[in-house]
């Protein structure tokens, strides 16, 4: 039996799979065409002390949740889900945005 490294998360109207090389999602868009993306995974390149056993985990956490986060954003903007959202809430834009919001929840996750 061949043993796979692939692994993938559910994203709005698509998936999003990663592999030891490449990372892909697929996303229907509003029009109906699915939309592919293609983009290396960033785990390869590493140096040897970050891909010690404990060490490797920690930095495989932080990867798979800011990607997931990354492709299940740019999967809302593709399926439509973004627009319907920003019609029904009134506008405020405080100029800051959500850039915040990801290295929070990640070290949130890894200190829990």
């Amino acid at each position: 039996m061949k043993k796979t490294s692939i692994g993938g998360q559910a994203l709005l109207e698509g998936v999003m799979m990663r592999g030891p090389k490449t990372t892909a999602m697929a996303v229907r868009h509003v029009s109906g065409k699915m939309n592919v993306e293609e983009f290396p995974t960033k785990g390869a390149q590493r140096a040897a002390i970050l891909r010690k056993p404990f060490i490797r985990g920690v930095f495989n956490l932080y990867d798979s949740l800011t990607v997931g986060y990354k492709c299940l954003m740019r999967s809302a903007e593709l399926s439509g889900r973004e627009e319907e959202e920003k019609k029904d809430e009134p506008k405020k834009d405080n100029g800051k945005g959500d850039a915040w919001l990801m290295p929070v929840a990640a070290v949130l996750a890894v200190l829990l």
